[in-house]
């Protein structure tokens, strides 16, 4: 295999145009194999369910290293149009919950339990004690299973703006779980998630991302109070797995959420 063009790059890959309308996902050095797989057998399950995602071809390997094959998708993340159409917030933040509600319609997958991957992100996450861990865990237990398709990472940098529609990308941490639950992680992230240093349009997204958030919540919601209330049950949770990403900007928001709302 030949590698072209970088075309991404994350915290643990980067992703390089191989021609022939593809592209490989090549993985950091220590990136545990074990999730490559996953990701590879996820991402055509989604695919095959209908969402709109790139088609994995299957994994393999370049000088030591494993990535996936994936059907290369044309056009920016959508974060990266956000700064600079900040006009455009309204109509922005009911897509991004449309294409939310589009997956989480999608039942019945064969995937592991979200819970089960909160309860192995929390027991790892740093800047909490044993204890605070324990009444996290004690919460997440009261929590509901749930039994709809989950990303459990989805925010604006994981969806791409192609000619013909929204396409979402990253479904390694897909789950089958709690839908407000995926909603609490997403409202976090688009209120008080890192954003990286080569974003445009920085001092717009930092002056309208609360009214982003809340307008995204109130689309997905649309008034629902019982939804708004199970979504609230999840922000305690939401915000102590958002640690380990371990942001050092992000960190002192999440601390503040998890001690206000500690039991």
């Amino acid at each position: 295999m030949k590698l072209g063009q970088i075309v991404g790059k994350g915290t643990s890959s980067e992703v390089y145009d191989i021609g022939d309308g593809k592209v490989f996902k090549l993985f950091l050095p220590g990136y545990p194999q074990q999730m490559i797989g996953y990701e590879a057998r996820v991402s055509k399950k989604v695919y095959e369910a209908g969402v709109r995602c790139p088609q994995a071809y299957g994994v393999e390997e370049y000088q030591g290293r494993q990535g996936i094959v994936y059907e290369k998708i044309e056009g920016p993340a959508f974060l990266r149009i956000l700064g600079p159409q900040a006009y455009k917030l309204v109509p922005y933040a009911r897509l991004l919950s449309n294409l939310q509600k589009s997956f989480h319609k999608v039942k019945g997958l064969d995937l592991p339990s979200q819970k089960l991957l909160f309860k192995d992100w929390i027991e790892i996450a740093p800047h909490l004690t044993d204890k605070r861990k324990d009444r996290i865990l004690k919460v997440l237990e009261s929590l509901p299973d749930g039994d709809a398709l989950c990303h459990n990472d989805f925010h604006p940098d994981n969806i791409i703006m192609s000619k013909t529609g929204p396409v979402i990308i990253d479904w390694v941490n897909a789950r089958i779980g709690d839908p407000m639950a995926d909603v609490a992680i997403t409202h976090l992230i688009v209120k008080k998630g890192h954003i990286y240093d080569d974003v445009k349009g920085q001092t717009a997204i930092t002056i309208f991302r609360q009214m982003y958030g809340s307008c995204y919540k109130s689309f997905y919601l649309c008034g629902n109070k019982e939804l708004a209330k199970r979504m609230d049950g999840w922000l305690l949770v939401a915000a102590s797995t958002r640690l380990i990403y371990n942001f050092d900007d992000e960190r002192p928001r999440l601390m503040k959420i998890i001690d206000r709302l500690l039991p």
